[in-house]
């Protein structure tokens, strides 16, 4: 059974969880790539983000966005069509947003043959500390809008389990519920 990771940059991150999954396919999400380097793919969902990394142009593996003007600006980054924002999209190279790059990740490592999905760092919410990523503020200072895009999840339940893949959350302190939390141990 093929199995792709998803690393997200919630609180819950850590370094030990990411080593674990080293031997498996991985996307870091964003920041997360500071964390997972060896990760096969990067996504990034916004320009900013892009911009704040200079494009990552030190990073090997593949790239890839659901914002036009980042491919536009950085040629080695692959461009996702957006299609809408919930449900599933089937077709490779295209993808529903659901308002954030986790969502995104998801539809991408099922579109990858993925039987099972394991989700990293997919907290949804601030930590008892307040703190929003694992990794330091952004510059602008924004946070991500966990309200608006957390109900959005519960949209790829149905395709998902249709296509017969599996999809475990192994965050320790998330707030996603669309899919079944386990201990990354027992996974």
């Amino acid at each position: 059974m093929k199995t792709i990771v998803c690393i997200a940059s919630g609180p819950s991150l850590t370094r030990g969880d990411a080593e674990a999954c080293r031997d498996l396919s991985c996307i870091a999400i964003n920041n997360s790539i500071d964390i997972a380097p060896w990760a096969e793919m990067l996504l990034g969902g916004d320009l900013k983000w892009w911009r704040w990394r200079s494009g990552m142009p030190d990073y090997r593996g593949e790239k890839i966005t659901c914002h036009k003007a980042a491919a536009d600006a950085y040629p080695d980054v692959r461009w996702l069509q957006p299609t809408g924002v919930t449900g599933f999209e089937h077709e490779p190279g295209k993808v529903r947003t659901g308002r954030n790059s986790g969502y995104v990740a998801i539809q991408v490592a099922a579109q990858r043959g993925a039987m099972r999905i394991v989700l990293l760092g997919y907290d949804m919410r601030a930590s008892d500390t307040g703190e929003h990523h694992w990794h330091a503020p952004h510059p602008d200072g924004s946070h991500p809008g966990f309200d608006r895009c957390l109900p959005l999840f519960d949209d790829l339940v149905a395709p998902l389990h249709q296509l017969g893949i599996e999809i475990v959350n192994c965050s320790p302190t998330t707030a996603l519920r669309a899919f079944p939390c386990r201990p990354l141990s027992e996974v």
